[in-house]
């Protein structure tokens, strides 16, 4: 949702003929998923940004082994093993998209719609609408040794493989990595106050490095990076941002994009208001959306239902500007079409 809100907005509907806050909706076609593509990588800046701690940490080791303060040499020296192991038992894993779809969410029309300080529409089969709805990111610390070892068995033997799984899970180079950063800090605390005023500085100097370079990855937006990747999961799919002058405008038109079974508790949804108007306003809308597109936008008083006829004035003049607004709300709806990538591009 908060990438909806980047996107420019086309006003719809004309001018407003009342003064309300605007309301905005982000209408995305969903096609396919690509839940096996390969995920984005940090760029190669980032890359070489990484050889700095590591160059500053080989480089007090050696220096401080040339001084010889073998003390301080060892311990730098064991914290880029033990950090180096730990980024690449980690950096192993594989990080995919959880959708909870079954085969039959594959074929069935599910759209939906996100309410916010925005409205988003999610237009495309269930399985593509769970992605965001109920999709989770999920990092699989044991998918390949999984893979490996199903590469050498039989199909007999898979089946057992996969209980196995099941039941027991593995995470042996996690703990194995935790068990040596856990000697790493033990080791440092009873061993640099032994080494050299030099060595120390040395060690300190690579210790605030590498805080630096934590640092800079801790301030990294966590929320951008997974939209991106729930992007490509969804392969860029287009999206399309409106303006409507009202709320009323909104309602209208998120029901007639959606075309929902039931249309009444959507307004219900949209537009919680129980008072004599609203009800006469939504019994009339939803007798319009029943008919054929000549007859939707009669609402002249001529048409109006005697209930209607029975308002007080001020009621009346409020009943003409909803219906006002939902005529402007048709008159936006008649030139939607569903997007394409080439015009979310443009």
């Amino acid at each position: 949702m908060e990438r909806c809100k980047e996107l420019k907005k086309e006003k719809v509907g004309g001018p407003r003929n009342r003064a309300t806050r605007p309301e905005r909706v982000t209408i995305i076609e969903l096609g396919d998923l690509s839940c096996d593509k390969s995920m984005p990588v940090m760029s190669a800046s980032a890359t070489l940004l990484a050889c700095v701690p590591t160059a500053v940490s080989a480089s007090t080791c050696a220096a401080s082994a040339i001084w010889g303060d073998w003390y301080t040499a060892s311990m730098i020296l064991l914290g880029i093993v033990s950090n180096g192991l730990a980024c690449l038992v980690i950096g192993s894993g594989t990080l995919s998209v959880d959708t909870f779809t079954d085969q039959t969410a594959r074929r069935r029309q599910g759209d939906g719609i996100l309410l916010g300080d925005e409205i988003v529409i999610l237009k495309g089969r269930e399985e593509a609408v769970n992605a965001i709805t109920k999709g989770k990111f999920v990092l699989d610390m044991e998918r390949r040794g999984r893979d490996e070892r199903r590469a050498t068995q039989g199909e007999d033997q898979e089946k057992g493989a996969d209980e196995e799984d099941k039941e027991r899970p593995e995470y042996r180079k996690i703990g194995c990595c935790s068990l040596l950063l856990t000697l790493q800090l033990l080791f440092q605390l009873l061993l640099i106050p032994q080494g050299t005023l030099f060595g120390q500085i040395m060690f300190l100097s690579s210790l605030a490095v590498s805080w630096a370079y934590n640092s800079f990855l801790a301030s990294l937006e966590k929320e951008k990076i997974q939209a991106d990747i729930l992007c490509d999961v969804l392969n860029r799919p287009p999206m399309k941002r409106y303006e409507l002058g009202t709320r009323t405008m909104m309602a209208v038109f998120v029901v007639l994009v959606l075309a929902p079974s039931n249309p009444s508790k959507l307004l219900d949804e949209l537009l919680p208001n129980d008072i004599e108007v609203w009800r006469i306003w939504k019994g009339m809308v939803l007798e319009r959306m029943q008919k054929e597109d000549s007859e939707k936008l009669q609402f002249d008083e001529a048409h109006w239902p005697e209930a209607a006829m029975n308002l007080s004035e001020g009621d009346k003049e409020l009943l003409a500007a909803l219906l006002s607004d939902a005529k402007a709300a048709w008159v936006g709806y008649a030139s939607y079409s569903p997007i394409s990538r080439s015009d979310d591009e443009q």
